[in-house]
């Protein structure tokens, strides 16, 4: 959450030369990045996926990117208090897929951070 916190504020602060796609890119480029480094700090082993899940990984990094430039122009043209909110939903989202689709269990440690996160974009948006 920090790391989405702080590229929001860079989001905010770039020049307006440089366009929301290549800010998305750069953004999405900065994600995969993080997850490399973080598989490597957690020694995890690296699997490549199978020649026929290729499409799908392909398919899903052309939609994070756009999604990416999308929410690169929410946040260089909206409000920040009320595009923020919309944009910490993410977290709920991602415990319900977690759960469903690869039967993870958050921990109560995970619970309490997301709930105070939600209740926090609660507040913003009745502000």
């Amino acid at each position: 959450m920090i790391g989405f916190a702080g590229r929001d504020l860079a989001t905010r602060a770039a020049k307006p030369n440089l366009s929301n796609a290549q800010l998305g890119s750069a953004g999405f480029l900065m994600l995969t990045l993080a997850g490399v480094i973080v598989t490597f700090a957690q020694h995890s082993a690296i699997a490549l996926p199978a020649p026929a899940a290729l499409p799908a990984v392909l398919g899903a990094a052309i939609f994070a990117t756009l999604g990416y430039g999308a929410l690169t122009n929410a946040m260089r043209t909206g409000d920040v208090s009320v595009v923020t909110p919309f944009r910490y939903s993410r977290l709920i989202f991602a415990l319900i897929l977690g759960t469903v689709f690869f039967a993870e269990t958050p921990d109560p440690l995970t619970l309490i951070g997301a709930g105070l996160i939600v209740a926090c974009g609660v507040a913003l948006m009745r502000r």
